[in-house]
Formats: structure tokens, C-alpha cells, sequence
């Protein structure tokens, strides 16, 4: 990773819905972190990454809303 510029760094960071804020030894770290912690890829976020920015606060902009109902019976 040392030989990723800071803009793909950003993207990789961007895909995981990480934050692309800092120098280039803190993207590393946090690229890693993801990495490690299997954090799925966005493909709609590799393709437009501006498009999650102005979309829902970080959720994939394919994301949609689902109401939720109150149930009694717990799910195993």
C-alpha cells in the first residue's frame, strides 16, 4: 500500500465507507484496519464516489429504507 498515491488510497477508503481524512500514514492504517476487519466493498461507491458524499450520509446509494415492526418473538 505504500506504493498507492493518497487519491487511490481515498478511493479504497471511499469503497469500504471509511474516512479519507488525514496524511498518507493514516490512510494506510485505516486502509489496513478495513481490510483486515473484512469490510465489504461498494461497487456503486467505486464507481461514483461523489455519489455517496451527497447522498444518505455514507450509506451506498443503492441503500434504501425499510420500516422496521416491533416483533415479540425473538429471531434465533
Amino acid at each position: 500500500m505504500k506504493k498507492f498515491k493518497v487519491a487511490e488510497l481515498k478511493i479504497e477508503l471511499r469503497k469500504r465507507g471509511r474516512g479519507v481524512g488525514g496524511n498518507k500514514d493514516v490512510l494506510i492504517a485505516r486502509l489496513t484496519e478495513a481490510i483486515e476487519a473484512n469490510v465489504p466493498v461498494s461497487v456503486a461507491v467505486a464507481e461514483a464516489p461523489c455519489a455517496q458524499e451527497a447522498g444518505m450520509g455514507g450509506l451506498d446509494v443503492m441503500a434504501r429504507w425499510e420500516l422496521l415492526a416491533h416483533n415479540l418473538t425473538p429471531i434465533p
